[in-house]
């Protein structure tokens, strides 16, 4: 899996690159070295010069470089220049933000990279996909309150020793939209988990609910505990 990281160049990023290649990932990076110096990224790390606002550049290194995941280091930094040039840190640090969002394998390190980002930059507090971070009003209503104390309560704690995770994704009753991560992603079992487990503890804890519908990724996952196929019995039942 290649994570892209953007500011790369630069004091922060630099170091994160190097983590992550002592890690094993393969890294790129992206930087328009305003900042940044090129003789901080290691010749064997591809460096695009460029501004993380260009798309067709972004979308250029995604395909060349098969990036999964990344980590955003490009933002403009100073206080009072800020103040000075508003429209300038409005546009690179809020118009030209990269909105990531990780697929496939990339969930099962969000720990990983929450860990590192934390060791290094001790300011950052939370590390999750943007599709996480978009507001969603059902899972602060009662419907969707009661949703999440199952998964904590009840359906985490079994699916864990299969190294496991279901994620609460948003409520809109009737639906509800979970997403399988980790020793569930791709796992040959995820519909029976949902159906024989899943399913039963939310309908009972909230009768409004009468679907479940499951938006992971599996073709991206690696379970190490299941081959592929329907039967068998589920962690849940």
């Amino acid at each position: 899996m290649t994570v892209l990281v953007t500011g790369g160049a630069g004091y922060i990023g630099s170091v994160t690159v190097e983590a992550l290649r002592r890690a094993g990932q393969p890294v790129v990076v992206v930087d328009n070295l305003s900042r940044g110096h090129r003789e901080a990224v290691d010749p064997d790390v591809p460096l695009y010069v460029g501004e993380v606002g260009d798309r067709a550049l972004i979308r250029r290194v995604v395909d060349e470089q098969g990036v999964e995941a990344c980590a955003h280091f490009a933002a403009l930094a100073y206080v009072g220049e800020s103040v000075e040039e508003p429209d300038r840190y409005y546009a690179n640090n809020v118009g030209a933000t990269v909105n990531l969002r990780l697929q496939g394998s990339a969930y099962a390190m969000l720990a990983q990279f929450e860990d590192m980002l934390r060791h290094y930059v001790p300011e950052i507090e939370k590390v999750q996909d943007v599709m996480d971070a978009i507001p969603k009003p059902g899972l602060e209503t009662p419907t969707g309150k009661a949703v999440r104390e199952v998964l904590d309560s009840r359906i985490n704690p079994a699916v864990a020793g299969h190294g496991g995770h279901i994620s609460l994704i948003d409520v809109r009753p009737p639906r509800v939209y979970l997403r399988l991560e980790g020793g569930c992603q791709g796992c040959g079992m995820a519909d029976v988990t949902l159906k024989q487990g899943v399913e039963a503890e939310i309908m009972r804890a909230a009768p409004e609910i009468n679907e479940i519908l499951d938006v992971t990724e599996h073709a991206a996952g690696s379970n190490p505990y299941y081959q592929p196929g329907k039967g068998g019995a589920s962690p849940m039942a």
